[in-house]
């Protein structure tokens, strides 16, 4: 499983991480938090300090152990990523890869200067925020405090008073204070660089000059955060559902996330279409002498394999977001995956239906701070592990190796769940669901850098097997 992760997760060629993921649906309910009066850009007028506003030894500088309070900037700059994002930039690679997406030659090409690569390897609009103190902000940091956390000009000399834990939510966001301790803001926050959007899109022209394709997961990535400057410990006293929160909150925030990122696709003439980062990749890119893994979808466009749009039994169980999704969310998706799947694609008729999806989904978010969702029980997945194995045969869904990753990720939760539960689960479906990670694994080529790389050995015959195995095993 630890592989399989690690093949999963990137940040543009910087996470390789693998540990196993951990997950845990620790209650029959959810209280999803996703307040509205703190959103991902609340004031534009937010300047930005720089990481160094928050380095001194007695602010979060301590240089303690991983995750303890006090040493966030020390645990960021020595263990996270993010923190590499801006020198990685400046790597042969990375100058390679600009110069095959611009037409330039590697002389000319400067990833460090680009404001594409700067929007998700520094900040989405640093010269324009750096305001207050230009002095202090610098892009070699990379993705720095205030990436996540918000333009820190009018909080950074109060955040550590009495007076600042007085203040709502609201008002710190009008300070420009960005709450990454609610998980639908957190989500929210990783999809702009992690799935994209308007000005930080990458899309198949910048995959075909070498970028890492997009692959995120919420739940994943937090379990196999290698800089994690926080702790799990206190993230769950805060949300005892913490793993399932992570898992649903990451599905609803990346399919609005894609779906925004869909419409913006649409609506401008001067991007390339179709655009085939939408599809999935082995719909064009299969082995000549058969299929791509044996995939029923090769040849064949298939639509939002990774961020599936629609929550049927073919993607993920509908009765996991109900009270969420009207009719016309459902509907509305579905039609869209037919245009998306038709032969050429009409943008025209693409266009609004993306833009009126993405809306619902914005509203409804914005209208709803919470809403019950009922963790699934083994009932439920032996469900709908059934109606998903019956669509595959029945022809109305087309396995890959992106539905069936995404399936063993919630599959792997519900095994945790039970252990966090009871202490333990039957060492037979342990085996099953580890087996099934393993499989998807196996099918990224040895001895070469995943995050580049397809997983041309998929088979999809073999994994059904898995499956079913897993069904069997349940209780």
């Amino acid at each position: 499983m630890g592989r399989l992760i690690a093949q999963l997760l990137g940040f543009a060629g910087l996470i390789g991480l693998s540990t196993a993921l951990s997950s845990a649906l620790a209650s029959p309910r959810l209280l999803l938090s996703h307040p509205t009066e703190n959103p991902i850009a609340p004031n534009p007028e937010a300047s930005l300090v720089g990481a160094a506003s928050c380095s001194a030894s007695g602010c979060h500088n301590a240089n303690g152990a991983s995750g303890t309070k006090g040493s966030e900037y020390s645990t960021w700059i020595g263990a996270d990523p993010h923190a590499q994002a801006f020198a990685v930039l400046g790597t042969t690679r990375s100058k390679k890869m600009l110069a095959n997406y611009k037409g330039l030659d590697l002389v000319q090409a400067d990833p460090q200067r680009d404001p594409l690569c700067l929007s998700c390897h520094v900040h989405p609009d640093p010269e324009i925020k750096k305001k207050a103190y230009p002095d202090r902000f610098s892009v070699v940091d990379g993705v720095g405090c205030e990436a996540c956390h918000g333009g820190a000009a009018q909080w950074v000399s109060t955040h550590y008073q009495a007076s600042w834990k007085e203040l709502s939510n609201p008002e710190k966001s009008k300070l420009g204070f960005v709450d990454t301790k609610d998980l639908g803001t957190r989500a929210e926050t990783c999809v702009r660089c992690h799935v994209g959007e308007k000005g930080m899109d990458v899309n198949h022209d910048l995959l075909a000059a070498g970028h890492p394709r997009l692959r995120f997961e919420l739940s994943a990535y937090q379990a196999n955060y290698s800089g994690r400057h926080w702790r799990i410990l206190d993230e769950k006293a805060r949300q005892p559902d913490y793993e399932w929160t992570s898992w649903l909150v990451g599905q609803l925030a990346t399919t609005e996330a894609a779906l925004d990122l869909l419409s913006h696709r649409a609506s401008h003439p001067d991007a390339p279409w179709p655009e085939l980062s939408e599809y999935n990749c082995a719909s064009c890119h299969h082995r000549i002498g058969g299929d791509f893994g044996q995939s029923p979808s090769a040849g064949k466009l298939r639509f939002g394999t990774w961020n599936d749009i629609r929550p049927n039994p073919q993607s993920l169980p509908l009765a996991f977001f109900g009270g969420i999704l009207g009719d016309d969310e459902r509907k509305g998706s579905e039609s869209l995956k037919k245009l998306m799947e038709r032969e050429p694609q009409n943008r025209d008729q693409i266009r609004p239906l993306a833009q009126m999806l993405s809306q619902k989904w914005t509203n409804r978010f914005e209208k709803t701070k919470s809403f019950a969702i009922p963790v699934p029980d083994f009932g439920q997945i032996r469900e709908w592990i059934l109606a998903q194995e019956k669509a595959n045969q029945d022809g109305t869904c087309s396995p890959s190796w992106d539905k069936d990753t995404q399936s063993y990720l919630l599959l792997r939760a519900s095994i945790q769940n039970v252990k966090n539960r009871d202490g333990k689960v039957s060492p037979a479906l342990d085996k099953a669901v580890s087996d099934l990670g393993e499989e998807l694994g196996q099918a990224f080529p040895k001895g070469k850098e995943s995050i580049w790389t397809s997983p041309e050995k998929y088979q999809a015959n073999s994994v059904r097997k898995r499956f079913k195995a897993i069904q069997e095993a349940l209780p």
